[in-house]
């Protein structure tokens, strides 16, 4: 998929929050040529873990050691977002980087213990630049 394919796709795309989660990231990794999600144990949509409250949780997409993500409707309240991710985060194995999406802005958010956020954002008419595609690479490890 080119970027020019990605940015037409999901301009004012009217899809709900969770019918254009995961099509949204299979067209993601198409573009930046990365593996999908496809393994329950190490890198998968809806990964459970408790909240913080107690109750039941879901990553929208997980991967072991890498991150956490939530997607959102477009013209969500991302920090809103942050925040229910940041509620099981530890159950999911405390990722070191927690990424917030509403399918026209990704937030990519540091998590290490002992040192200040330094979120990142990427704007999805600026996908295509090299910049932001290697910052998005490095999701993947």
């Amino acid at each position: 998929m080119t970027p020019e394919k990605f940015i037409s796709t999901w301009t004012q795309n009217d899809l709900t929050e969770r019918g254009g989660a995961q099509a949204f990231i299979e067209d993601l990794c198409s573009l930046l040529q990365l593996d999908k999600p496809r393994s329950s144990k190490d890198f998968c949509y809806e990964k459970g873990a408790i909240k913080d409250s107690g109750k039941q949780g879901w990553a929208d997409v997980w991967k072991r050691d890498c991150f956490g993500w939530e997607n959102k409707k477009p013209k969500r309240d991302l920090k809103a977002a942050l925040a229910q991710l940041r509620e099981y985060a530890g159950n999911l194995g405390n990722p070191p980087l927690l990424v917030v999406c509403d399918r026209e802005r990704i937030e990519i958010h540091t998590a290490f213990r002992g040192y200040p956020d330094e979120p990142r954002t990427i704007l999805l008419q600026d996908i295509g630049s090299p910049k932001n595609q290697q910052t998005l690479k490095i999701l993947e490890t």
